[in-house]
């Protein structure tokens, strides 16, 4: 009803209808919601003269191998042993939360793709591991943008991380920029092509409204929700934090600890401004 419809429609229509971006109409669809992902199964519909909903669903295990390529490349490239690198592996792909049936044609295993290839970009762009980082980070904050909305935000956290690390200050200035300038590029040209779709989900007036004890409940509300939610994760987030407490810690590891946990902070809070209510 989000994704698949934009791409069949731009797919058969060969563009973008006015009524897919009218909230009035196909306000169930998200207007305000990227394109990225909608084009890419234009895209790969286009290369196969037909709408196949069974061969678009073959993207998401080759997505699943690509994040686990790049996780265990950048793990050996940080000087992890290959068991150490291979046992990440096997525990993010058993990761049932993420890498499930019912998420096939949604956008979280994409965009759990390029958080994690703004992450080691961002790390190896600021350690000066390979001169070709940079250009890594830009793309990869592109297509996050591209994705989802969140993908903005990561690309704003990426350049923060750039901009409190050591080092020359114009370097770190010009890897802050390599990640957020694409990110609003993509959020821009998403923009234009959408057209003013506002947020109809949520509401920045309940931040605005002074009324604290309401925003304070709020608060409390959705952090609970999110460890309602995250209970049956449980034994996938202890295999995690266990994974990481048994290493040895390194900076870049830090930096896509800090990316983790600020999108973390924002998924759990976000809902407070929740027009339905954070339970929503």
């Amino acid at each position: 009803a989000i994704w698949g419809l934009k791409g069949k429609t731009i797919f058969t229509t060969e563009g973008l209808p006015p009524w897919l971006r009218d909230s009035e109409i196909a306000g169930f669809s998200h207007p305000e919601y990227p394109l990225g992902l909608p084009l890419l199964f234009a895209a790969v519909s286009a290369i196969l003269s037909r709408w196949d909903d069974h061969a678009l669903s073959l993207l998401y295990p080759a997505i699943a191998l690509a994040t686990l390529a790049v996780l265990y490349g950048w793990l050996t490239r940080r000087g992890a042993s290959r068991r150490v690198a291979l046992t990440a592996c096997a525990l993010l792909a058993l990761f049932e939360p993420l890498y499930s049936s019912f998420l096939t044609g949604l956008a979280e295993v994409p965009l759990a793709a390029t958080m994690l290839l703004v992450g080691t970009a961002l790390s190896d762009a600021l350690d000066g591991t390979d001169p070709s980082a940079g250009r890594r980070l830009a793309v990869a904050a592109f297509l996050a943008a591209s994705l989802k909305n969140e993908g903005l935000f990561l690309g704003a956290a990426a350049s923060v991380v750039a901009l409190a690390g050591p080092g020359m200050w114009r370097r770190r200035t010009a890897i802050a920029a390599t990640a957020l300038v694409p990110a609003l590029a993509a959020c821009l040209l998403g923009r234009l092509a959408s057209g003013p779709a506002p947020l109809r989900d949520f509401d920045i007036g309940i931040l605005l409204s002074g009324r604290t004890a309401d925003f304070v409940s709020r608060i409390a509300s959705a952090f609970g929700t999110a460890i309602d939610m995250a209970a049956p994760a449980w034994l996938g987030l202890l295999a995690a934090v266990v994974l990481v407490g048994c290493g040895r810690r390194s900076a870049g590891a830090d930096r896509l600890l800090f990316l983790a946990l600020a999108c973390v902070a924002v998924y759990v809070a976000l809902p407070a401004l929740a027009v339905r209510g954070p339970e929503w």
